[in-house]
């Protein structure tokens, strides 16, 4: 009997483990606005609302704003919260800053579901700071005194990381690619980076870095200056410049195939000093337009006659076969499918069962050894 209890205990441990999946609050109490204001410290406010038509109680708990205790609210409908908090923020990193900005609410132990209203953050930099060297979600604005603002709206507030240097170099780099818009097989794109040193004192061991995904990027000129790294997963391409004197500018070229892909785009490009990220562009991304140039790229794009007729006729090779009785389709000689997405939903009850009947077989060894 006593064996049974034991089965019967894994199975409603582990029954919850292979069926559980991330629970999300889905109330009406929402998120109307998000305000803060970071300079050192962060001074933030929350509104909530109750969106509903009848009387809704949630308990709030708060993760990464300071020491803000859990409470236990009821709204009205139509009713609102506001919540306040001012806490200390973490900047770590030497010469390289690095500020993550990311408050949230649990509604009864849960992340929402929804977005929220309004979104907006002020950033006032350390003092000596001109300008920031990344963030994670595009700035909307910057204020006559140099303050970075972030405006948005319906948005899941995400994490806001935000990087700048206290290095003294003042460093300014472009870079643009030609073409942006891929309507031709194989395409090569030719990058053009520009670096300027806009300050008054000479910068030395400048490196800029720029990586690629092998598989979908390839090195083309100069060869020598790409390389592969991470066991050869990355392709970077490397130019090191021993030095820009005050106002100089240096115009660098670059080329890059790309193998096959759909969306598609060029990471940031970097520029370090000493070891040092001080300056960064944004991505590039380049759009596939290759529906109409006359040719079924399917290993390039998967371009089959589902997405695009005019190049992949029936009777073309597309890796697609919609009908296996159609002998016009050479695709058909030996029938396939377009793949379908796999279900594994079995697998969690696979291995209950599994483990079940060897929880049954060790119990019954123990039983025959008695």
């Amino acid at each position: 009997m006593k064996y049974k209890i034991i089965i019967l205990t894994l199975l409603l441990f582990l029954l919850p483990l292979a069926f559980s999946q991330v629970q999300f609050y889905d109330g009406s109490i929402e998120v109307k606005s998000l305000e803060a204001e970071i300079d050192g410290s962060v001074a933030l406010e929350y509104v909530l609302v109750n969106n509903g038509d009848k009387e809704e109680s949630v308990s709030l708990s708060y993760l990464n704003i300071g020491n803000l205790p859990e409470e236990d609210i009821t709204l009205q409908p139509g009713k609102e919260k506001t919540i306040q908090a001012t806490y200390d923020i973490e900047i770590t990193g030497e010469d390289y800053k690095t500020l993550k900005f990311n408050p949230v609410i649990l509604f009864n132990g849960m992340y929402h579901s929804k977005t929220t209203g309004n979104y907006y953050v002020k950033l006032v930099l350390p003092e000596g700071v001109e300008e920031i060297v990344s963030s994670s979600k595009e700035h909307d604005n910057i204020t006559e005194d140099g303050a970075y603002i972030w405006n948005k709206k319906d948005i899941h507030p995400t994490a806001l990381n935000v990087r700048w240097s206290e290095l003294d170099a003042d460093i300014e780099v472009t870079r643009t690619a030609t073409p942006t818009t891929i309507t031709w097989t194989p395409p090569e794109i030719q990058i053009t980076a520009t670096i300027k040193n806009n300050g008054v004192e000479e910068i030395k061991d400048i490196t800029l870095e720029d990586s690629f995904t092998h598989g979908i990027f390839k090195g083309v000129s100069p060869i020598k200056e790409f390389e592969y790294f991470d066991g050869g997963r990355v392709l970077q391409w490397e130019k090191k410049i021993k030095s820009l004197k005050p106002g100089e500018e240096k115009t660098l070229q670059y080329t890059v195939k790309i193998e096959k892909g759909m969306n598609i785009k060029l990471n940031s490009l970097r520029v370090m000093v000493d070891d040092s990220l001080v300056a960064i562009t944004d991505e590039i991304p380049i759009a596939i337009d290759l529906c109409g140039n006359g040719k079924c790229d399917y290993e390039f794009t998967f371009e089959t006659e589902l997405n695009c007729i005019a190049d992949c006729p029936k009777s073309s090779i597309d890796g697609y076969c919609a009908d296996a009785s159609n002998i016009i389709d050479p695709d058909c000689t030996a029938p396939k499918e377009a793949p379908k997405e796999k279900n594994n939903a079995w697998k969690p009850i696979l291995a209950i069962i599994i483990l079940v009947i060897i929880v049954i077989l060790v119990v019954r060894k123990i039983r025959i050894k008695r």
